[in-house]
């Protein structure tokens, strides 16, 4: 029987196709390919001749090659030289690739042979038949005549033959077709059906030629008449010189450019292409189109300002003088431009920063501009950039285009006259985009001093040194701006202007402006400052002054009617008559009522112009439980009163109201002024206030009282020491051993004794006791969350990783402090001690400074205070008693036993006691308190970071979901998961402890007792992929779950709800998008697949992976605690902010972050925060709540750069990476579950791993100051005093935290 498949080496071919019963010659360059015909010759082989899908690829994969070829035999072989050879092939049969299995030293696959179909006789001699062949004839013929090169040969052979199937092969072998219009006609089986389509081929070519004959003809005629012009030209030069009439003129244009170019003393190689230039014009005939392209080129290059500077003048005195001239307010921004002048003063070599002027319209970006040019006595060219699309703008058209130009860029400093000008880049955030390219990629290399010195424009195409040009650029938002473009400027922010300032604005600038361009003089007109503010506060209402202006030019236009009509000779403006003129005011301010009013609330509101309050106005009726809102507002307010409803109800009790009021009372809010759009951050408190307003009818109190604190002087004490004595029952200690290959010996030595240079073999349970680089890996995955916080183990390789790259990402490097969790390797050791990752993290923890507590600092600067009070009234007693006539012996003494009994000895003893009654309550919380400075440290707390696993998670790995091939929920591939995770035996990780888990949930436990395991493919880094062989009696199943790219190479077909089909490229296309989504929903995706039709063996291998039917996915997520999403809302509405800082991946951290309430609209990662400086960290941690892939050392920046700013920070963590966090933070919180190191860095341990523990300790601290501000605000100052008085620790805790201050007034 003869074979119709065949293990053959692979010839790929580039752009080139080969049909059966054709012979073709070629030339072979490639090593790969060299070695496929070396191969097929020495085992007298055919060779499989398949085309690639992509030219361009030089290693081609299976993906990269059609599926159909031709199965060839090589009839000669000749070498041209040490790398090409030149092979002739004649093409035996179609034949279909099964699959690639060698890519490596030649290809070599599995290929199955394509029978021909035969055609019958009748369907020969058929008049379809017939006029198909005639209609190829005819087209084939037709092409003959017009294609140059078609040899005799091809056409008698076409005009002969009969066999529709051979007669299409043939035609598409010997004409010129693309390669794809080949491989199609290759790929169609059917003879009648290829020769169909290659008539629609041939069609399209004759087509194609006929235009070309036509346009050749038309290109000929032009040239003919244009040689024409010339020799009738070149003749009358001829007479004209045989009879003395010669026109020297052009001879004089020559070496007039000549002598300009000369004159300019341009560097060799400008000058040089110039007069190359000008050569080139001179030999061009009069009149000739491309010498008017030239002295167009020349023009513009001659007119370019190469050697033309102005003397700057850098004076800081004389920039701010006249910038203090110009403008009015705008102090920061003076500043910072006085900054840079300084700098060029100091230095006038340095490098200029690109300074960017961010602002509303109408603050006076482009005034300033104009002030620094006239300052720096700088040329000004300025450049407006909104609506510009065409990349062309900014760098010029290639001259040879018709119309052509140089850019904006040249051309602005061309009009400016100098090579030195403050060039003006106006609305740089209007710059668009369009298939004619991105102007701001090409503004990228203008901006960057670093190599802007040889700025080419494709017009001029001349090197010009941009980097003595002082770039200033404005724009209205930063949103807009792409990232790369605005890292290269420095972004200046003017906000709105205040009242002073418009109307200091008005009357020195804009008034006198509108008075000269009206014809008035200050006689005519003047405006009262009443009346300018009037103008100001009721007449515009901007962050700018352009709309006063134009007001203030509606007042002179009144003027001038009014004195040309002569009602008046002149007009004083006043508040009084303003109206008259400008009719009624247009914007009113917004009344304060007198009295508290039920179900109004006042809250602060922002807006372009500046600050401004908001009404919220609550209506309560009865009714049926309807809830509405009105005044325009946006989705986030919506929502904002839908959860304030929500937890009124949920508080019921605590404001008295009836449980089902919300059935029985409609609630209408509304917010005025409905015209106006209203969205923006949560107003849910404000909300609250007035619907409980309404509800009630009267102010409620919104703190509960808190217990008054017993005094306890020795709880504090025992407390701590119970810490301690719980600290030291959590720790483990353990010294590991390491085996290590020592001059060609493996040896097991102490962990601490490994030394740089060992090679160390590490497997599964150990614990890897140095940094290094991976030399062997056999499947390796090292748990690494205490130093990165990843939740999952990370898979090793050899591969080499990008410099710089987070430690998550260094898979083919081991960090001391991680345990192998599955496989073996070997690595060298390249840090050990202090130099090691966790070595860095120890020298933070031994560098970390002594902090002290908001209590702390006021307890200090208290005691400054109150000990000069006391030394000023003992000098004011001293000397009184000395004028009274004691002697000074005795007056000294009494004022120093006045000081000494007058200083609060006991105030330190207060603390401690009310701190320790603390940390007994935060005992029965389950918190154990390692420092008393902790809990009034905990009470302050503005912002609580936190990592994710664990906190924010589970920390576990749970089965999320298991979807078909569709992305629909499917049991079916849960079961086959299941009986893969049930019946592997290799090292059991995470993911087939939740499969299994998920399974039993679904009762699968009794399905696994109608299965029996045959064998079992274990899993290894190479394939990342295991398989296991079971059999229920009557069929035997290969089931195989892996990484999704692993598992789709080994399948063919696709199994959806049963049916079985072959697998597509856009089915491949659409599992790919599923998996991608899911992973960007941050799951850990596996794919399934099977197959039935096994051998009946007992052993398996590798190589029966194949020919597989894939079933779906299984989605892996660590889950969100059921706690968290409240947690985070009660600390939101204590007005804590909490930022998450993981090591963990971004997406992961996105999906789990969205699902508890904190908002991942901005992530950034580790990688962005590392170039920045302090203040760029800063400005991002203010509207930034989530950091991913961070390292120890970023977390703690991020906690110390809070602090900084004012914050009081708490930090959650539990690995060894949130050490350094925990120590720099003022309240630092870890677990009884935490390493070691991170327990002893804490200041307070939990036994639970939960945020609502410090959210307790957070409220009642807030509620005990809140209840002491209310007794001191109500007046009664004595019950205060004596509350004060006989409960210190209530005067300490409360008074000392709220304003020490309020104490010595």
């Amino acid at each position: 029987m003869e074979l119709t498949t065949w293990n053959l080496p692979v010839l790929a071919l580039r752009g080139l196709t080969v049909f059966p019963h054709m012979t073709l010659t070629f030339d072979v360059e490639r090593p790969i390919s060299i070695a496929a015909l070396e191969r097929a010759m020495e085992a007298d082989q055919d060779i499989f001749l398949v085309t690639q899908r992509e030219i361009g690829v030089n290693a081609p994969e299976e993906k990269d090659l059609y599926t159909i070829g031709t199965v060839s035999h090589i009839t000669q072989i000749l070498r041209l030289g040490q790398s090409s050879v030149r092979v002739m092939v004649e093409g035996r049969q179609r034949a279909h690739l099964r699959r690639l299995w060698q890519t490596e030293p030649f290809l070599q696959a599995n290929v199955e042979a394509i029978p021909e179909e035969p055609s019958s006789e009748a369907m020969r001699k058929s008049p379809r038949t017939e006029a198909l062949l005639r209609q190829t004839y005819a087209l084939f013929g037709e092409y003959a005549e017009q294609a140059s090169g078609v040899p005799e040969e091809v056409v008698a052979t076409v005009m002969d033959s009969r066999d529709p199937g051979f007669l299409a092969d043939y035609i598409a072998q010997n004409i010129a077709l693309r390669y794809t219009d080949k491989q199609e006609i290759l790929e169609e089986f059917s003879p009648f059906a290829r020769l169909r389509k290659l008539n629609g081929f041939l069609v399209r070519e004759n087509n194609v030629l006929g235009f070309e004959h036509e346009m050749e003809s038309k290109v000929r005629d032009q040239l003919v008449r244009t040689q024409r012009d010339q020799i009738l030209r070149t003749q009358i030069r001829v007479l004209q010189n045989e009879l003395g009439e010669t026109d020297d003129g052009d001879e004089d244009e020559i070496e007039s450019y000549r002598q300009e170019i000369l004159a300019l003393e341009l560097p060799e190689e400008t000058e040089q292409h110039l007069l190359k230039e000008v050569n080139k014009l001179a030999k061009q005939p009069f009149g000739s189109a491309e010498g008017a392209v030239i002295r167009n080129y020349l023009d513009v290059c001659l007119e370019m300002p190469w050697n033309t500077t102005t003397k700057e003048r850098v004076s800081v005195d004389a920039a701010r003088r006249v910038l203090e001239k110009d403008h009015f307010g705008l102090e920061k921004v003076k500043e910072r431009i006085l900054e840079t002048i300084a700098v060029r003063q100091m230095n006038p070599d340095a490098k200029g920063q690109i300074l960017c002027l961010v602002g509303p319209p109408g603050v006076g970006k482009t005034s300033i501009a104009i002030s620094v040019a006239k300052a720096l006595n700088r040329k000004l060219a300025r450049l407006s950039l909104g609506g510009v699309r065409d990349e062309a703008d900014i760098r010029g058209h290639r001259k040879t285009y018709i119309g052509s130009m140089p850019g904006r860029i040249i051309e602005a400093i061309s009009r400016s006259g100098s090579m030195n000008p403050l060039l003006l880049l106006d609305e740089i955030d209007k710059l668009g985009n369009d298939y004619r390219g991105d102007p701001a990629s090409a503004l990228l290399e203008v901006l960057d001093s670093e190599q802007n010195s040889t700025f080419r424009d494709h017009f001029v195409e001349l090197p010009y040194d941009l980097s003595k040009v002082l770039f200033m650029c404005t724009a209205n938002s930063l949103d807009t701006i792409p990232g790369p473009l605005r890292d290269r400027m420095e972004i200046i922010e003017l906000s709105s202007y205040t009242t002073q300032e418009k109307l200091h604005i008005a009357e020195e600038h804009l008034l006198e402006k509108q008075r000269k361009r009206h014809g008035l003089t200050a006689k005519q007109l003047k405006i009262k400052a009443d009346a300018m503010e009037e103008i100001i506060d009721g007449y515009t209402r901007e962050a700018g002054v352009r709309q006063l202006e134009r007001t203030i030019g509606e007042v002179c236009r009144k003027a001038v009617k009014m004195i040309l009509s002569g009602e008046r000779k002149t007009l004083t403006v006043t508040k009084k008559n303003l109206e008259q003129l400008l009719g009624a005011r247009k914007f009113m301010p917004d009344t304060i009522y007198k009295e508290p009013q039920v179900g109004i609330v006042r809250g602060l509101a922002w807006t372009r112009v500046g600050g401004t309050t908001l009404s919220v106005e609550v209506n309560c009726m009865p009714g049926e439980g309807k809830f509405r809102v009105t005044g325009n507002l946006g989705k986030v307010m919506t929502e904002s009163a839908e959860a304030a409803v929500s937890y009124i109800r949920s508080q019921n009790e605590r404001f008295k109201l009836e449980p089902d009021f919300y059935k029985k009372k409609d609630i209408h809010i509304h917010i005025p002024e409905g015209a106006t759009p209203k969205d923006g951050p949560s107003a849910g408190v404000t909300m609250a206030t007035a619907i409980i307003s309404a509800l009630t009818g009267g102010w409620e109190g919104t703190i509960v009282i808190i217990t008054v604190l017993i005094l306890n002087a020795i709880l504090g004490t025992v407390q701590t020491v119970k810490a301690e004595q719980s600290l030291n029952s959590l720790k483990q200690l353990s010294a590991p051993d390491a085996k290590v290959v020592r001059d060609g010996q493996l040896m097991q030595v102490p962990a601490r004794k490994v030394t740089v240079g060992d090679e160390v073999i590490v497997e599964a349970g150990d614990l890897i006791p140095a940094d290094g680089k991976l030399l062997t890996v056999a499947s390796l995955k090292v748990d690494e969350s205490a130093l990165t916080g990843e939740s999952l183990p990370v898979e090793k390789s050899l591969d080499e990783v990008l410099e710089g790259a987070a430690l998550g990402d260094q898979t083919n490097r081991v960090f001391s402090g991680s345990f192998v969790t599955y496989g073996r390797a070997s690595y060298e050791v390249t840090e050990v001690g202090m130099s090691t990752e966790v070595g860095k993290i120890a020298g933070l923890l031994k560098n970390a400074s002594e902090k002290q507590t908001p209590l702390q600092k006021n307890l200090d600067d208290f005691g400054k205070k109150l000990s000069i009070t006391i030394l000023v009234f003992c000098g004011i007693l001293f000397a009184i008693s000395v004028i009274r006539g004691e002697s000074i012996v005795n007056a000294f003494l009494f004022a120093v036993a006045l000081a000494v009994a007058a200083i609060p000895e006991a105030l330190s003893s207060i603390v401690t006691i009310v701190l320790s009654f603390g940390t007994q309550k935060m005992a029965k919380e389950h918190a154990i308190i390692r420092k008393l400075q902790a809990v009034e440290g905990l009470g302050s707390v503005s912002i609580i970071c936190s990592d994710k696993t664990g906190t924010l998670t589970e920390d576990k790995i749970v089965l999320e979901k298991y979807l078909d091939i569709k992305g629909d929920e499917d049991l079916r591939v849960l079961k086959h998961a299941f009986l893969n995770s049930y019946f592997q035996t290799g090292l059991r990780g995470n993911i087939d402890e939740a499969v299994v888990k998920r399974g039993l949930e679904h009762d699968m436990a009794n399905v696994t007792s109608g299965y029996k395991k045959i064998d079992e493919i274990p899993f290894d880094f190479s394939r990342r992929r295991l398989s296991v062989i079971v059999t229920d009696g009557e069929k035997r199943q290969l089931i195989t779950k892996g990484a999704v790219e692993e598992i789709l190479s080994i399948c063919t077909m696709v199994d959806y709800k049963g049916q079985v089909s072959k697998i597509t490229k856009e089915i491949k296309d659409n599992i790919k998008k599923i998996s991608k989504q899911l992973n960007k929903d941050g799951l850990r995706v596996v794919a399934v697949c099977q197959k039935n039709d096994i051998e009946n063996k007992s052993s398996f291998e590798v190589s029966d992976e194949k020919n597989m039917i894939l079933l779906g996915f299984i989605g892996f997520l660590d889950p969100p605690k059921e706690s968290a999403k409240e947690s985070i809302k009660r600390l939101n509405k204590a007005g804590i902010r909490v930022i998450v800082l993981t090591g963990d991946n971004a997406d992961v951290t996105r999906c789990v972050c969205e699902k508890v309430g904190i908002n991942s609209k901005n992530i950034v990662l580790g990688s962005q925060i590392e170039k920045l400086p302090d203040i760029g960290v800063i400005r991002l941690l203010k509207k930034t709540n989530i950091f991913a892939k961070l390292s120890p050392i970023q977390k703690a920046r991020i906690v110390r750069l809070l602090r900084q700013n004012g914050n009081v920070v708490g930090y959650m963590g539990d690995g060894i990476n949130d050490s350094p966090s925990l120590t720099n933070s003022d309240v630092g919180v870890s677990v009884d579950t935490a390493v070691d190191i991170a327990k002893e860095s804490a200041d307070i341990i939990l036994l639970e791993k939960d945020l609502n523990v410090l959210l307790d300790g957070v409220e009642e601290r807030k509620a005990y100051i809140c209840k002491f501000d209310e007794i001191y605000k109500n007046g009664n100052k004595l019950q205060f005093w004596r509350g004060c008085i006989c409960n210190s620790c209530k005067y300490i805790f409360a008074v000392f935290a709220r304003d020490a201050n309020s104490i010595i007034s």
